[in-house]
This record gives structure tokens, C-alpha cells and sequence, in this order.
């Protein structure tokens, strides 16, 4: 599975947690980002990976509409 793919399995299962409990579906919406709206950068200057910003990166944004 691929970063997107994965990214979006994690806000549709949210999405699902809370259809799950009663939220009414037409009210939430699941996208997923992957690498492309990180919040700090997941490699350093030489390209190493820095795991505690990937796990930072690692987020799920809710917009609840009432």
C-alpha cells in the first residue's frame, strides 16, 4: 500500500469510527494528504529519514459541520 492509499484507509476509518456512533455521514468528509501537507519535514538535509517528524506527519485534520 502506498503512502496515499494508507493515508486515506486512516481518515476513512475515522470517517467510519463516527458513522459507527451516530454521526450522520452526510456530515463527514475522509481525505487523505500523504506527504504532500507535512508539518515539519521528514528528512534532514542529507535525505536521512527523522522518524519522530514522520510520526508528527502522521495526523489526522477533523472538520465537523453542524
Amino acid at each position: 500500500m502506498g503512502s496515499k492509499e494508507l493515508s486515506v484507509s486512516r481518515a476513512f476509518n475515522v470517517v467510519k469510527y463516527f458513522i459507527n456512533h451516530g454521526i450522520e455521514a452526510d456530515r463527514l468528509k475522509a481525505s487523505g494528504y500523504a506527504d504532500t501537507q507535512p508539518l515539519v519535514a521528514n528528512r534532514d538535509s542529507l535525505g536521512n529519514p527523522i522518524p519522530e517528524n514522520r510520526a508528527q506527519n502522521r495526523r489526522i485534520v477533523m472538520r465537523i459541520y453542524y
